[in-house]
C-alpha cells in the first residue's frame, strides 16, 4: 500500500493548525500589550502629560519594544489569516466525503435521497426546504424549452422577501445547484456526458445573470473509467467550467469516484 501524502493526511492538517495556534497566542499577547500602551498614552495626554515619577521611562521603553516588534507581529498576523480559506476548503472536502460515503442516504425515491444528502452537506438546502420550498424544483429545465431536464434545480439565492419566481428567474441573479440522475443499466459513458454538456450550453445561451454553483451527476450503475478521468482532468466540453461531482449509487448510499 502506498503511503499517503503527508500534506494531505488529517494528522498533518491537525499538526499544522496546532503550530499556527502557538503563533496565534504570541500575536494576540502583542496586540493586547499594544492596546494597553495606547490606552495609557491616551490617558496621559488627556491629563495634560503629567510627570509620572520615573514611570515614564519604563512606559516609553515598553512602547519602543512594541514599535520594534510591530513588523513581526503584523507579518505573523498575515500568515495566520492567509491559510484560513485553505483550511476551510480542506475541512469541507473531508467532511463532504465523510457525509456522502459513510452515512446512509435517507428517502423513498432517488431524488429524495440525494436531496436529503445535499441537505446534510449544505445547510442552506435545509433552510430552503423548510422556508422557501419553491426554490427547489423537480424535473424541470433551466429555460422554457430545455435541452436538459434536471431532477433537481435548487436556487441557493432565492429571494426571501419579494418572491416573484418569474422575475427572479429571468431578471434576477439565481445561483443553481443542479442534480441529474441517470438510471441506465450500464455505466455512464463519456459520450453521454458530452451530450449533457452541449445541452446545458444551449440552455444557458440566452440566460443572463445566472450562476451555477455545482452540478451533481448521480448514476445508478456508476461511471465508465474514461468518464471519471475526463471529469477529474476537467476536459469535458461545456462542463469543465463548472464544479462537477460524480455520485455513484451503492447499496448503502453513495460513492464519489472522483475523490478515490
Amino acid at each position: 500500500m502506498e503511503n499517503e501524502n503527508e500534506e494531505t493526511t488529517p494528522f498533518a492538517f491537525a499538526d499544522e493548525i496546532f503550530s499556527y495556534a502557538d503563533r496565534l497566542w504570541i500575536t494576540i499577547a502583542y496586540f493586547v500589550g499594544l492596546s494597553i500602551f495606547l490606552v495609557v498614552l491616551v490617558v496621559w495626554f488627556a491629563f495634560d502629560q503629567p510627570k509620572l515619577g520615573g514611570w515614564d521611562i519604563l512606559i516609553f521603553g515598553f512602547g519602543l519594544l512594541i514599535v520594534i516588534y510591530f513588523p513581526i507581529a503584523l507579518w505573523n498576523g498575515i500568515r495566520l489569516v492567509l491559510p484560513l480559506r485553505r483550511w476551510a476548503d480542506e475541512y469541507f472536502d473531508f467532511a463532504f466525503v465523510v457525509k456522502f460515503e459513510l452515512f446512509p442516504a435517507r428517502g423513498a425515491t432517488p431524488t429524495d435521497r440525494i436531496l436529503n444528502k445535499l441537505g446534510e452537506v449544505y445547510p442552506e438546502v435545509v433552510r430552503l426546504t423548510e422556508r422557501t420550498p419553491k426554490a427547489i424544483q423537480r424535473r424541470v429545465g433551466i429555460r422554457k424549452t430545455p435541452q436538459v431536464l434536471w431532477d433537481l434545480v435548487i436556487d441557493l439565492d432565492y429571494p426571501r422577501l419579494l418572491r416573484v419566481p418569474f422575475i427572479h428567474r429571468h431578471w434576477g441573479t439565481p445561483t443553481y445547484l443542479l442534480v441529474k440522475h441517470f438510471d441506465e443499466a450500464s455505466p455512464l459513458t463519456l459520450q453521454a456526458l458530452q451530450q449533457l454538456g452541449a445541452g446545458l450550453d444551449r440552455d444557458l445561451r440566452w440566460q443572463r445573470g445566472l450562476d451555477i454553483y455545482r452540478i451533481f451527476l448521480v448514476a445508478s450503475a456508476g461511471f465508465a473509467p474514461d468518464t471519471v478521468e475526463a471529469v477529474r482532468a476537467e476536459s469535458v466540453p461545456h462542463l469543465s467550467e463548472y464544479s462537477v461531482e460524480l455520485v455513484e449509487e451503492t447499496p448503502r448510499g453513495y460513492a464519489l469516484p472522483i475523490k478515490d
